[in-house]
């Protein structure tokens, strides 16, 4: 069985479901064939890089303690050091072989400095750098390690402090800062790379004992990227909501051209019917029994008994059929006079009119 629908409601309908699956299935096909992509970064060569500097603490012939100095708390005697030997070094390590070329720098740097207090700390005064080697270095390999060895005497050092005081009277808090600067620079089939390294001791020189501060190993790893265009997955959550956007359009559309279809035209009859059921239903008295109304007075239109029931104050009868279409006769009674509307009156004279207007128009 199928459900009866109004013509313009169903070819309404069916232009929305039909709108609504294009729409679903040029969605989903944008999904599938036309995915995104988002640009990332790929590592192509890596290396690491890594500065150090490494110290013994020489001390003077004496009771307390060995040379080199071991100290397991780390804190020196002031008076029993002499000097420290220091151990630099330089490692690479690349992924492939690599041309590599640069510079080092090792110095020495006597730094005077006040305390400012709590809040802005210590402030450099003066400084004096003492450059202690340099080297060039130009090779092509996976991996290499340079290595330097030096001894650094501090009485020197302390002898020039000695001449700072007498000279501006003012006892300054001073260190001997001792840095390795390398400046690395690579090529590779990959790409090239740089790299800068500073590694440091700091070793306080006017107090009776004293702790090597700094950052004596500086390692950095590093890489070579290129920018490669990467395809997104597919937004599954878009994929399912469009997917079963367009199986229920499917349906419905065959739901709609195999099991609906358009309702018969209703006859005039009927029409006015519905108008006046409509438009007077609150007023209309539905009889189970026949009436006489042989001897009745004609109205021409419902309107007009309407008007007549409002003056008398009178209901409208109709009698009850099964079948609609032998309700055609709308009445009032008033006192034994009998006001009718015919229905089948008027439905015959507006196709009459109908038929007149067709004729006229066809002769024209």
């Amino acid at each position: 069985m199928k459900v009866n629908m109004e013509k313009h409601i169903r070819i309404s309908i069916t232009l929305i479901v039909l709108a609504i699956l294009v729409t679903a299935l040029a969605l989903l096909y944008q999904i599938i064939k036309n995915p995104k992509f988002e640009d990332q970064l790929e590592e192509i060569y890596s290396y690491n890089n890594q500065a150090n500097i490494d110290y013994e603490v020489i001390v003077k012939p004496n009771l307390l303690v060995e040379n080199p100095y071991k100290n397991g708390s780390q804190i020196y005697i002031s008076e029993l050091v002499s000097g420290i030997k220091l151990f630099f070094s330089h490692q690479f390590t690349g992924e492939n072989k690599a041309d590599l070329y640069g510079n080092y720098v090792i110095r020495a740097e006597l730094l005077g400095s006040i305390y400012r207090g709590q809040e802005e700390g210590s402030a450099v005064i003066w400084s004096k750098e003492y450059p202690l080697k340099a080297r060039k270095m130009r090779i092509s390999e996976k991996q290499y390690q340079l290595d330097e060895t030096l001894s650094l005497d501090l009485t020197g050092y302390r002898e020039f402090l000695l001449e700072v005081a007498e000279l501006t009277k003012i006892n300054f808090d001073t260190s001997l800062v001792i840095s390795m600067d390398v400046d690395l620079k690579g090529s590779t089939d990959k790409g090239g790379f740089e790299e800068h390294l500073t590694p440091n001791i700091i070793i306080p020189l006017n107090t009776a004992m004293f702790e090597i501060g700094g950052t004596p190993t500086v390692e950095r790893p590093g890489t070579i990227e290129r920018t490669i265009e990467v395809q997104l997955p597919v937004d599954k959550e878009k994929l399912i909501f469009f997917g079963i956007l367009l199986a229920i359009s499917a349906l419905g559309l065959i739901f709609l051209m195999f099991f609906t279809e358009t309702a018969p035209k209703k006859d005039q009859l009927e029409k006015e019917l519905n108008r006046i059921f409509k438009k007077h239903g609150d007023r209309l008295v539905t009889l189970e029994s026949q009436m006489d109304i042989s001897n009745s007075i004609l109205v021409k239109s419902m309107e007009d008994l309407v008007r007549f029931a409002d003056e008398v104050n009178r209901p409208i009868l109709y009698i009850y059929k099964e079948n609609y279409n032998e309700i055609n006769k709308f009445f009032v009674d008033n006192s034994g006079e009998v006001y009718v509307f015919n229905l089948e009156n008027l439905i015959s004279k507006e196709e009459v009119t109908g038929v007149q207007e067709t004729t006229s128009g066809e002769e024209s």
